[in-house]
């Protein structure tokens, strides 16, 4: 009864153990991706999942075979101690590293490097080893990766000291490392057998001396195995093999911090050997020291970017490199330390070892953890909760495949001639058919396609002037960013004849023609801007925060019409709504929906929400009246509608649809085309694609 509530306790220790450090891993990083990346959730996340999709498989395979390397000298030296320490009975090499292997994955699961009791656990359980034997050769073993820490960080001081570049972090890690090798190296074989001496002499002036016997007999076994390890003559070779697997380490981290760099971070890539090497150390001692944290998950990248960032390098990038380096050794070390444990446990042979017998522990001293890993877990769910709004709001971390061509259906053929009869003009969308988001052309009537822009970012947002000459445009800033998140966009101008871009406006999005020679747009997520176009001159014409516009929200796909100083607008976040808005105009509340839009002739507005077949349809809004009418809801396959965009005239409806997806970047969305006022089975299919085809326009000439 007694053993069984001793295993209950220990089992709570170490859960809240876990606990608290799993929070505060959780909490440190939320708060640090919160600062670095506040602004760029999605390009942060999809940085993110690019590294990671896109690591070089090579490389990440050398630091498998350089962490097996290192296994096997971490192998070898806890042999050579072993031995050292008087052990009779020292596993094969074959089962020592089967031990180390399950070691490396313990050491940084518990807080505080706990894991590394492992180690001792498993030799003394299952192979009989003493147990003061496994903490002399854990002990020693761990001072000397610090000495080999040291002479790492020291070379790296002397060769910044030549080079005339101190590195003022690497530096005082040397000055701290040394000091704390100092005081490992006095405890290790002199205080504790110091210790030893003394607590004997207290113990025998004390009553209750009896209580102490088993403490005090371990302490002066632990005393002679290290003085036995000492008189060796080992430690030299331990120093040599320590060198040897801190070598190796850092040899397999820098394979795989080039192997994350190489497909997500060019200018940390290119960053010299010294630097990364540098960064690698720093990483690693900081996830060293005794702060709680699960797999050192956000000590280990504070510890890495603090050096990036003294070395000039942006601390977003280095957040998410280090982050994406950690993930990456991580998933290969637990991976071989589960496959160790397995083996470990069905080969060795069992040997049963009583647990030692431990204090009763207070009710207050069991609950204060439970206590603090509540509050750290409750911030740090916040934390978490707020990131994972803000990543389903971030849209595809990656482009959709490019999809293929499908065969087109003669009747929708035929339909679309006689639709277009006697009609000439164009559609224009943005499709990913090509690898990535570019924009396409189909000629009216005759529906022959061309594509109008070529590079390796996304093009979309596909706006055509009123003379039909020119498009306005939206183009990421980066090769992918998804089409939600609204800021890192730039606008463009093409000219349709002679194919040249200009550059028309830095940080906007989502344009829209308010005039012949003027555009308005989306800025910042919170503005609605007019620009003209002769004059480059650019007013503010609707802001979050004014104007009855609710304060913090993002504004998205505005619609201007200029004589009234009306704005259509699509309100997103948390008070989601279409509405009008605009200095001295009263703010109007459409209601819930998006993508709301002026008609041609201002008489009424027109907008996407739900209560169609496949949840979407596209619906009309009177201003004056307040009336809500259904526009469309097409009735087949392809049913749940987006992207609509009346013609200059008002006679024809483009819009895109899918059969039930929804997400903006990646659904098979086909282009449509309708007649408005005819029956919404007369909607004719445009495209054949699976592929993501959005966001279309279409321009008839007048008189046609």
């Amino acid at each position: 009864m007694v053993m069984r509530t001793m295993a209950v306790m220990e089992w709570r220790r170490v859960t809240w153990r876990l606990a608290v450090s799993a929070a505060v891993s959780s909490f440190v990083l939320g708060l640090m991706f919160r600062l670095w990346l506040s602004g760029q959730a999605s390009e942060g996340a999809a940085t993110l999942y690019t590294a990671l999709r896109d690591a070089s498989r090579p490389l990440l395979g050398m630091y498998l075979i350089l962490a097996l390397v290192q296994t096997t000298l971490r192998a070898l030296r806890n042999s050579v101690l072993l031995k050292a320490g008087g052990e009779a009975r020292v596993p094969p090499m074959g089962h020592l590293t089967l031990v180390s292997l399950t070691r490396n994955m313990f050491s940084d699961l518990l807080p505080a490097r706990l894991g590394e009791l492992s180690y001792v656990a498993l030799l003394n359980r299952l192979y009989g080893v003493r147990a003061e034997v496994c903490v002399s050769s854990l002990a020693v073993s761990m001072v000397f990766d610090l000495v080999a820490l040291l002479l790492l960080v020291a070379g790296g001081v002397s060769v910044q000291l030549v080079a005339a570049a101190p590195t003022p972090a690497l530096t005082y890690s040397a000055i701290a490392l040394l000091a704390i090798v100092a005081i490992a190296f006095a405890v290790l074989f002199r205080g504790i057998g110091f210790i030893s001496t003394a607590s004997r002499r207290l113990a025998t002036r004390m009553k209750n001396a009896r209580l102490l016997a088993r403490p005090l007999d371990f302490l002066d076994r632990l005393a002679g195995a290290l003085e036995l390890t000492r008189a060796s003559g080992v430690l030299s070779i331990t120093l040599l093999l320590s060198l040897a697997l801190r070598l190796t380490k850092y040899a397999a981290l820098y394979m795989a911090f080039q192997a994350t760099a190489r497909a997500a971070f060019p200018t940390l890539a290119a960053a010299s050997p010294f630097q990364v090497l540098s960064t690698l150390l720093i990483a690693e001692a900081t996830a060293s020291l005794p702060i709680p944290t699960f797999m050192s998950f956000g000590s280990y990248e504070a510890g890495g970017v603090l050096l990036l960032t003294t070395l000039g390098f942006s601390a977003a990038e280095g957040a998410l490199c280090m982050l994406a380096t950690h993930i990456c050794s991580q998933t290969i070390d637990y991976s071989l330390g589960g496959v160790g444990l397995l083996l470990v446990t069905l080969c060795a042979p069992a040997t049963k070892r009583a647990p030692s017998p431990g204090p009763r522990l207070r009710s207050a001293r069991r609950w204060a953890p439970a206590g603090a890993a509540l509050l750290i877990m409750a911030g740090a769910a916040v934390m978490l909760t707020h990131a994972y709004i803000n990543f389903r709001r971030a849209g595809a971390l990656a482009p959709a495949p490019p999809g293929k061509t499908v065969q087109a259906d003669e009747w929708d053929l035929s339909k679309a001639g006689q639709l277009v009869k006697g009609r000439v003009g164009f559609i224009v969308w943005s499709s990913n058919r090509s690898g990535n988001h570019e924009l396409y052309q189909m000629a009216l009537p005759g529906f022959t396609t061309r594509q109008l822009t070529r590079n390796d970012h996304v093009d979309y947002f596909p706006r055509i002037s009123s003379d039909g000459k020119r498009l306005v445009f939206a183009r990421s800033q980066a090769r992918w960013v998804s089409v939600r998140n609204e800021r890192p966009w730039d606008l463009y101008i093409l000219d349709l004849e002679s194919g040249r871009e200009a550059l028309l406006a830095k940080e906007a999005n989502m344009p829209a023609w308010s005039g012949p020679d003027s555009v308005v747009f989306q800025r910042a997520g919170n503005q609605a801007i007019e620009r003209d176009l002769k004059t480059g001159k650019e007013v503010v014409i609707v802001a979050a925060g004014t104007g009855g516009v609710p304060d913090a929200e993002s504004l998205s796909s505005p619609s201007y019409w200029r004589e009234a100083g009306q704005t259509a607008i699509t309100i997103r976040g948390g008070a989601r709504m279409t509405a009008v808005a605009g200095p001295g105009t009263a703010f109007l509340k459409v209601g819930g929906g998006c993508q709301i839009t002026w008609s041609p002739d201002h008489s009424f507005l027109y907008y996407t929400d739900e209560g169609g077949k496949m949840e979407n349809a596209f619906f009309t809004f009177n201003p004056k009246s307040g009336e809500r009418r259904m526009l469309l809801d097409t009735p087949g396959d392809l049913s749940h509608e987006y992207f609509p965009k009346l013609s200059s005239d008002g006679s024809f409806l483009v819009f895109a649809a899918s059969a039930g997806e929804h997400e903006h970047d990646t659904a098979d969305y086909e282009i449509f085309l309708w007649r408005v006022g005819s029956a919404p089975a007369d909607a004719v299919r445009m495209t054949y694609h699976t592929g993501n085809d959005f966001w279309p326009d279409i321009y008839l000439a007048p008189g046609t």
